[in-house]
């Protein structure tokens, strides 16, 4: 990945004040394909931060300033998309080389290992997702087909 140029891109946050971050646009010369390197407080190809969509499919929706269909979207699809992301993520850690830490106690799930011992959960598993090759696509970050 070669350095290209930066963008601007906005995030809303809990009190949906918009915020803008300077993002680097990276060339991967073998693909052809210019790539962004989103930081973990902005969630792939969203409006609101990763704070703000983990706060609704938590279920704390009180102060949220995110319209009530679009926290009701954010439920479907993470109800939609949950058994997926577990194979996924449980495919990532088997890949884990020994010595390294596991993330969860084999007698729970993943997810909610990862949801209790993790303040961004979501962003963290977005992070997982990403060093793990997983392609983002628009419809949720962790649907692999729309």
């Amino acid at each position: 990945m070669v350095f290209r140029d930066t963008c601007i891109r906005y995030g809303r946050n809990v009190e949906s004040k918009r915020h803008q971050y300077v993002i680097r646009r990276l060339h991967c010369p073998p693909c052809n394909a210019i790539h962004r390197e989103i930081p973990d407080i902005l969630f792939p190809y969203k409006h609101y931060e990763t704070d703000v969509i983990q706060a609704a499919i938590d279920g704390v929706t009180d102060g949220l300033a995110a319209d009530e269909s679009t926290i009701q979207r954010w439920k479907r699809q993470w109800r939609k998309h949950e058994a997926r992301l577990l194979v996924i993520l449980l495919g990532l850690l088997a890949q884990t080389v020994d010595g390294v830490p596991r993330l969860v106690d084999r007698r729970r799930d993943i997810l909610s290992s990862i949801r209790q011992n993790h303040s961004h959960w979501l962003s963290f598993v977005v992070r997982l997702l990403t060093a793990g090759n997983v392609p983002l696509y628009t419809q949720f970050a962790f649907c692999l087909s729309p």
